[in-house]
């Protein structure tokens, strides 16, 4: 929904290109985050109310221990299965940096449900999820940052579309790739991100908030 949002905003921006007057007059982000949170918060009690209506599933909301390699204990006994998988979801890497645990840093989760947009913010990483959340704050007015290690974004990709989506983001922010984040700082009101190349060229860049999306 947040991308819906901010493509949204970019189609009214983009009108004048078909000759259509309009303008953005306002976005109430808050409720955006707050239909966004209700969406996701009704797919999930829907997904449980099936589980519990599945004959052949049994659900249990409560934390387990493997007990062996194949047994876990649940509510007070064991059950034991030939396979047992583990997908208990992703949490964002947090890398060593110097001063980064100094500082209230924002990851992906955070920053998803940020009902005030920052005046800037500074990304570190430049795969999907920083590209996508850089893209949704620049679109609604935040002065966006990424810096990324590798010499483009979304490194991942094929080698000929990542320069492409690099150059196209590089028209709607500042990006530094080639760059390896070395130290976080508090600045004021905001903070200050150092990073520099192999070759030693450093740079530093401030941003009201820093989100860390390393993967």
């Amino acid at each position: 929904m947040l991308i819906q949002a901010a493509n949204a905003v970019n189609h009214v921006r983009d009108a004048a290109r078909f000759h259509v007057d309009a303008t953005v007059e306002g976005i109430d982000w808050e409720t955006v985050v707050d239909e966004m949170d209700g969406l996701l918060g009704g797919i999930a009690e829907d997904m449980k109310q099936r589980y519990r209506e599945n004959e052949h599933l049994t659900l249990f909301e409560e934390q387990t221990a493997f007990v062996d390699d194949r047994t876990v204990e649940l509510d007070g006994r064991e059950v034991t299965a030939g396979k047992i998988v583990v997908a208990t979801g992703s949490r964002p890497v947090v890398p060593p940096i110097d001063g980064l645990e100094e500082i209230d840093y924002l990851t992906s989760k955070g920053a998803l449900y940020l009902t005030e947009p920052p005046e800037s913010l500074v990304v570190l990483g430049g795969g999907y999820i920083a590209v996508e959340l850089g893209y949704v704050f620049e679109s609604i007015g935040t002065d966006v940052t990424i810096i990324e290690m590798m010499d483009s974004l979304v490194p991942r990709e094929d080698g000929d579309i990542a320069v492409a989506f690099t150059e196209v983001a590089s028209d709607r922010h500042d990006v530094y790739t080639g760059h390896r984040v070395t130290a976080v700082e508090a600045v004021g009101d905001g903070h200050r991100v150092h990073a520099e190349t192999e070759a030693g060229e450093s740079i530093a860049v401030d941003g009201e908030e820093v989100l860390v999306a390393l993967g």
